[in-house]
């Protein structure tokens, strides 16, 4: 079995970082309470769905990333967990600027 290029293993480690820098990012920022459940006041203000959005898809990028890197014996498995990782940065990376293009009007 031929060993992962070094390519995908830097997009992989690229998205295991970014998604997880984000996680922590999230944890520091101001938030607004509504209908029970914490919301960014920054940049997901009044848009509670569209922020759980975005959580899912750093989650799912986050471990499609660290599962094709820590499953380098199994090429289909891999191959999933990094085409499911791209899809799901991608989509968080559409949602944050879809919310940013609507400038914050709350909904």
């Amino acid at each position: 079995m031929p060993p992962t290029p070094p390519i995908q293993t830097t997009v992989m480690e690229s998205i295991l970082f970014v998604s997880f820098t984000t996680a922590t990012i999230l944890i520091l920022l101001p938030y607004e309470y509504i209908d029970g459940n914490p919301v960014p006041t920054v940049i997901f203000k009044g848009l509670p769905s569209i922020f759980h959005a975005f959580v899912i898809s750093i989650m799912f990028a986050f471990s499609g990333a660290c599962n094709a890197l820590l499953i380098p014996n199994k090429p289909s498995i891999v191959r999933f967990c990094r085409y499911y990782s791209l899809a799901s940065m991608a989509s968080a990376i559409a949602l944050l600027v879809w919310t940013i293009s609507m400038g914050n009007s709350g909904g």
